[in-house]
């Protein structure tokens, strides 16, 4: 084919073209895919939703940012109706983007402004050469280089997402997750509909190489599919956000994710892949399409089979099984996994017993690795079946005990009532210490201030001159009520009438020092005075109460 070449710089703009019609663009940190029926838009952060609208010569679809559109019948952009497909994301709340699971951490790339940005990287290159366009996102987190490559042929009804994640550690890195999501909207900007009937068709539980997870419109059947031909991808549906769970959650059919299935519904749809070991250096390449027509699902899923992959036959061979955690507190999420040679046609059931002699199935745990929290010493395995021979293998067990050390002590300020094993780090707070009224009685100075309050009042903001340090927050002001407290954070309850349970939420940063229903009845009877002494360094805050009277009666403080 001949090909012509157009290069120009303007705005930080440069574009190819060939004669296909295809058209690679960099606009800022966005780029841009044209192919004869399938446009789309690459953003900084590795989502399918550039941050503004495409450049001249793409369609115009009236919204800000691109994610794809496609003439998904291949009669003309202006043509039929509707006109297009699509855009598949953009319309309301945009959300497509992609996240990895990296020693039990979860991060994120996701949506048209990038908001969430966990994954440090940028489109480093595009090209436009023969009959395809390609644009290059590399990037970093947790010792492991990330290369998303996104291709568009010419004459395609799919765009094509390989991925290449290194090891740049000098050790080995187990049980690696990586997922995309997208809400589709595949009508939305036709129909006015949010909705899409979004279905798992085919996956590799299965025996077959197949993982397939549809989205389609309701009126005008506007299609799109995620699609893989790898037996370590897992189809899903649920959910909305990229963010929110565990990366390994979707793949693994934790809720909201659905592994089989259909549903209508404004939600979202997603591609996962499990990396069981990725030694130190070491490479390994995967691929997913995004298809918009189910006449094209078959070549998408042809081009995205990387091979290597052999079906499983005979009984299993497993390894052990292990645990993030040896012990955990109650609320502590840990995740399970078992070293498994990877084949079509394996399927995992994990299992837990109580003494390690009777095992019960633990519903929806059904992958290679499961993340849970446990209220009681717990032993795991996982039942390995090969569906084509029928034969299964149980792993060894793991042990993760429920030993939670923290503060048992109900009346400490820090107290765990989690916690089953105390660690001596109980915390009881500011000390109060009895006064001896006898010759050391602070006396009332000349210049101190008399504060006059009504019955169940507080005061306004006062300076103590100072800077108090009141349970590792710094306060300037205090707030004295007539009921015998002061408190730091400007709460104006008036604290009446009897005395209350400490800790109470609705006095924060507060001091009782003689709560009771007193009446200073406006400087009339009794009377309340503060001051500051001492040198910067030390200096002390006092508020003196004397004879304030109590409500309705003669008794004074």
């Amino acid at each position: 084919m001949k090909k012509l070449y157009l290069k120009g710089v303007v705005a930080m703009s440069l574009s190819l073209f060939t004669a296909s019609l295809t058209q690679a663009q960099l606009v800022g940190g966005d780029a841009y895919l044209q192919g004869t029926y399938v446009e789309a838009g690459l953003n900084q952060c590795g989502a399918y939703a550039s941050s503004v609208s495409p450049p001249a010569g793409y369609e115009v679809t009236g919204l800000t940012g691109l994610n794809f559109i496609a003439d998904s019948d291949m009669d003309g952009w202006g043509a039929g109706t509707p006109e297009y497909c699509g855009d598949y994301a953009i319309p309301g709340s945009p959300v497509e983007g992609w996240g990895i699971q990296i020693a039990g951490t979860s991060y994120h790339n996701t949506d048209r402004t990038c908001a969430t940005f966990n994954i440090s990287g940028s489109i480093s290159s595009y090209t436009a050469e023969g009959d395809s366009v390609e644009a290059l996102w590399e990037g970093s987190v947790a010792g492991v280089d990330i290369s998303q490559r996104s291709v568009l042929h010419a004459d395609d009804l799919y765009v094509l997402t390989w991925i290449t994640l290194t090891n740049t550690t000098a050790e080995p890195i187990s049980d690696i997750y990586y997922k995309r999501n997208i809400d589709p909207d595949n009508e939305q900007i036709w129909s006015g509909s949010y909705v899409t009937i979004n279905s798992v068709t085919s996956s590799p539980f299965s025996g077959d190489l197949d993982a397939v997870v549809t989205a389609e419109g309701a009126l005008y059947g506007c299609y799109l599919a995620l699609a893989a031909r790898n037996p370590q991808a897992r189809p899903s549906y649920g959910g909305f956000s990229t963010v929110g769970g565990a990366v390994s959650d979707a793949y693994n059919g934790i809720t909201p994710y659905n592994l089989s299935g259909s549903v209508t519904v404004d939600g979202a749809v997603q591609m996962s892949f499990y990396i069981p070991a990725l030694g130190a250096g070491e490479s390994t390449t995967f691929a997913m399409a995004h298809v918009f027509s189910a006449d094209a699902l078959e070549e998408a899923l042809d081009a995205t089979y990387v091979g290597g992959y052999v079906d499983c036959a005979g009984t299993p061979e497993v390894g052990g099984a292990f645990a993030t955690a040896e012990s955990t507190c109650a609320s502590d999420v840990f995740t399970l996994s078992v070293d498994v040679a990877a084949a079509v046609g394996i399927t995992y059931q994990w299992q837990s017993s109580a003494d390690g002699i009777t095992y019960a199935d633990i519903a929806g745990a059904t992958g290679p690795s499961y993340s849970t929290t446990q209220t009681d010493a717990t032993y795991y395995q996982c039942v390995v079946s090969c569906t084509a021979s029928g034969e299964a293998t149980t792993s060894d067990a793991v042990f993760v005990d429920n030993v939670c050390p923290g503060c048992t002590d109900e009346a400490a300020l820090n107290y765990n009532p989690e916690a089953n094993s105390d660690d001596g780090s109980c915390f009881y707070g500011y000390t109060i210490l009895d006064c001896d009224y006898g010759s050391s009685l602070i006396s009332v100075p000349e210049d101190a201030t008399e504060l006059c309050l009504s019955d169940d009042e507080v005061s306004a903001a006062i300076s103590m001159g100072f800077t108090f340090d009141f349970y590792g927050t710094p306060y300037t002001n205090a707030y004295i009520g007539s009921n015998g407290y002061m408190n730091f954070s400007g709460t104006t309850l008036s604290a009446c009438c009897a005395g209350q349970l400490l800790p109470n939420g609705a006095y924060p940063a507060s001091i009782f020092f003689g709560q009771n229903d007193w009446n200073p009845a406006f400087c009339g009877a009794g009377t309340i005075s503060y001051w500051t002494q001492g040198a910067p360094g030390s200096q002390i805050f006092v508020v003196d109460f004397n004879a304030v009277p109590h409500y309705g009666g003669d008794l004074t403080n």
